[in-house]
């Protein structure tokens, strides 16, 4: 069972993607839910621009904070963060920062 959830290289690239759809489809009506509650807002009868705008505005934030939480784990909870400000795939092709040491700033 294991085998249809995690790879060689991780959680399958299928399991990623519905984690990011979850991800995207969560934050995109936590950040709604937010601004109703906070500003009182209300959507318009009818189609207006600034209901089209602020729609497009909080999906737009949503899909950026569910790319960047998807690209600093890739799966698998690595960040640039841990590999010393490189990428997490080391020149020799180790995954995970392989067994490079850390650079501390």
């Amino acid at each position: 069972m294991k085998t249809i959830f995690v790879g060689p290289q991780g959680i399958r690239a299928g399991w990623r993607f519905a984690i990011f759809v979850f991800l995207l489809f969560g934050f995109s009506k936590l950040f709604f839910w937010f601004w109703t509650v906070l500003f009182h807002y209300q959507e318009h009868v009818g189609w207006l621009p600034t209901d089209f705008l602020l729609d497009g505005a909080l999906s737009f934030g949503a899909a950026l904070l569910a790319a960047w939480i998807m690209g600093s784990n890739g799966g698998r909870f690595r960040s640039m963060a841990f590999c010393g400000g490189r990428s997490s795939q080391s020149i020799s092709g180790r995954a995970f920062c392989g067994d490079s040491p850390r650079r501390h700033s």
